[in-house]
């Protein structure tokens, strides 16, 4: 991307000096024509002032070159560290990298590569500079510079300067690390009149991505440093920003698959240790229904615990599958009345409720964008948790709310329950953990990381607040 033209103004000193030059000269042809003795002496002052003028014009453009230069490569510098923060490919970073210091560097050349630390070698991955110079050295060389790749010597990474151009003591020899003939090196020097070699690595933390080699002409030396170490760190800070992110991608990718493989294997497992228990229970069950009481007590107590464990060992498996099926087999979104929800809700709680005596409170509930089914499920976990844990002699009073905040619906489930020690508010979402025996609380431990794992899918959090006696409010946010 090329800078945008500005119109340049001529300075007004120029344009003051240029009108009183006209002036002056047309004084000068007057007094010429008058070849009167006493024009003589004002023509020689004339003369003088003339020429203090034509100086002061000449200093006064040169000036403004020089400004014009400056401030033309300072766009340049801005539109490249626009370009740059956009999302580009790396090889692009390089090319476009290596043509705008072009534009700075005056005749050097310019040579970009990069660096893989798993090989340990540096590759030249764009080359820009004077269109003669390079056809020349494409010539001498046999081959074009680019593509090339070098193992990078040892210790020679200690010495880089982060930010700063460094000069390398034996020109392009040594910028090889002295894998290209010494010979050709000095050759191509020679003939396109090269002179000192300055480079500039790109470091990311304490790992060295690559370089940045400025090959400058003999005759004009380094130019515009400040400016070419400042573009270098653009690049070097868009090649950081380029290479995090694809490394977060792959990492997001590769924890997706790993997702897609857990599901599938919990979804798979559950099916298929589904048929042989489905067996081993039923069968169990008719041994209990034909034989109880024609055997020892201790036969009967066996056979009882072979059916609760098959029965408990069912509930789990269900339990799994609705865990792993919570991404995979959710219904499609769409605006839902949560009223009508919490209604559907109560009355599958129905017996619940009636054998608990709970009392369900709730404020007006606003609409959301929500997969029913699920959120149903989520307000049945809840509620049917807060009947599970009550306390012993405690009327169950739970009471539900909604309000917004930051673009989110929040919901909240408070009841009067026996509460939990907040030591144990990070477990209680993770599936199987349980914080009391399964003689006294029954369950799989799965019911609040299934609710966790919706919520999740619908873009919002969950989270517990709670004392022990006092009761937990269960807080869930759904975009609104």
């Amino acid at each position: 991307m090329s800078p945008p033209e500005v119109p340049w103004k001529k300075h007004d000193r120029i344009e003051a000096a240029d009108t009183k030059l006209q002036e002056i000269l047309a004084e000068a042809e007057r007094l010429i024509e008058d070849r009167s003795p006493q024009s003589h002496d004002e023509v020689d002052l004339l003369r003088q002032e003339i020429e203090l003028l034509r100086q002061s014009s000449t200093e006064c453009k040169r000036a403004e070159e020089a400004l014009g230069g400056h401030l033309k490569i300072v766009q340049l510098l801005s539109a490249s560290a626009t370009h740059l923060l956009e999302p580009l490919p790396e090889n692009e970073v390089f090319e476009y990298t290596a043509r705008q210091l072009h534009m700075i560097a005056g005749n050097a050349i310019v040579v970009v590569s990069d660096y893989d630390p798993t090989t340990n070698q540096t590759t030249v991955r764009a080359v820009a500079g004077p269109e003669q110079k390079l056809q020349r050295e494409l010539a001498l060389l046999g081959r074009s510079l680019v593509g090339l790749a070098f193992t990078v010597a040892e210790g020679t990474l200690s010495i880089v300067v982060p930010g700063n151009l460094a000069r390398v003591g034996g020109g392009l020899y040594d910028l090889s690390f002295r894998q290209l003939p010494e010979t050709v090196c000095r050759e191509i020097e020679q003939k396109l009149d090269l002179g000192e070699v300055y480079v500039m690595p790109f470091v990311q933390g304490e790992d060295y991505m690559g370089s940045v080699a400025i090959i400058t002409d003999r005759n004009e030396g380094l130019i515009n440093r400040g400016e070419i170490e400042l573009l270098v760190n653009q690049a070097g800070l868009a090649l950081k920003r380029n290479r995090a992110e694809a490394a977060l991608k792959e990492y997001a990718d590769r924890l997706k698959r790993s997702n897609e493989d857990l599901e599938r294997f919990a979804y798979v497992s559950s099916h298929d240790l589904q048929e042989p228990l489905r067996t081993i229970v039923t069968f169990t069950q008719l041994l209990e229904r034909r034989y109880k009481g024609q055997m020892d007590k201790d036969a009967d107590e066996y056979i009882g615990f072979i059916v609760e464990a098959g029965t408990r060992m069912q509930t789990l498996i269900n339990d799994l599958l609705d865990f792993s099926r919570v991404s995979t087999r959710g219904g499609a979104f769409a605006i839902v009345d949560t009223e009508a929800l919490l209604d559907q809700t109560l009355a599958n709680l129905q017996t619940k409720i009636e054998d608990s005596g709970a009392e369900i409170t709730r404020d007006p509930l606003p609409r959301v964008k929500a997969d029913p089914s699920q959120l149903v499920q989520v307000f049945q976990n809840l509620i049917g948790n807060a009947i599970k844990f009550r306390r012993e002699g405690v009327q169950p009073r739970i009471h539900l709310s909604a309000r917004r905040t930051n673009g989110m619906v929040q919901f909240s489930v408070a009841d009067n329950g026996i509460g939990i020690d907040p030591q144990y508010l990070g477990r209680i979402f993770v599936i199987f953990q349980r914080l009391h025996g399964r003689d006294k609380y029954p369950g799989t431990g799965i019911g609040l990381a299934i609710t966790k794992r919706i919520v999740e899918r619908h873009g919002g959090r969950i989270w517990a607040e709670s004392e022990p006696g006092t009761g937990s409010i269960f807080y869930f946010t759904i975009p609104a």
